[in-house]
C-alpha cells in the first residue's frame, strides 16, 4: 500500500497521512452532528407548526408505537407478524389527532428547509 499524502506517523508500520486523518476527522464529526440532528428531530418534544408538522408528527407516534411492541414480530413469519402488530396498532386509539384545519406558516416550512440543508450540507462536505 502507497500512502497518498505527507505521513505523520506510524502505527505498527501502517502509515497515517495528514489528507486521511482530515478526512476521517471530517466524516466522524459530520456523523456525530448527524445523529444530534437526527435525535432532536425525532424528539417527542419537537413541535413543527402546520399540518406538514402534525403528519410528521403522527407518523413518528406510530414509530414509537411499533418500536415499543417489536417484540411482536416473529422472525420465522416477519411479515405476518408485522402486518398484524400494525393492525393492532391502526385499531387502537389513534396515537394522534391530526388538526385538519392548521396549514403549514411559512416559518415551519423554513425550519423544516433548512433542516433539510443543514442535513444535506453536512453529508456532503
Amino acid at each position: 500500500m502507497v500512502p497518498a499524502g505527507k505521513v505523520l506517523f506510524r502505527i505498527f508500520n501502517f502509515p497515517v497521512t495528514e489528507d486521511a486523518l482530515k478526512s476521517g476527522l471530517s466524516k466522524g464529526l459530520t456523523i456525530i452532528t448527524l445523529i444530534y440532528i437526527s435525535r432532536f428531530t425525532v424528539s417527542k418534544y419537537l413541535k413543527l407548526p402546520g399540518k406538514l408538522g402534525k403528519i410528521l408528527e403522527y407518523a413518528l407516534n406510530y414509530l414509537n408505537e411499533l418500536m415499543k411492541y417489536r417484540n411482536k414480530i416473529k422472525m420465522k413469519k416477519p411479515f405476518k407478524s408485522g402486518d398484524a402488530l400494525l393492525l393492532e396498532i391502526y385499531q387502537k386509539e389513534p396515537v394522534l389527532k391530526v388538526n385538519k384545519s392548521n396549514k403549514t406558516s411559512i416559518f415551519g416550512g423554513i425550519v423544516v428547509i433548512l433542516l433539510l440543508i443543514i442535513n444535506l450540507g453536512l453529508l456532503y462536505f
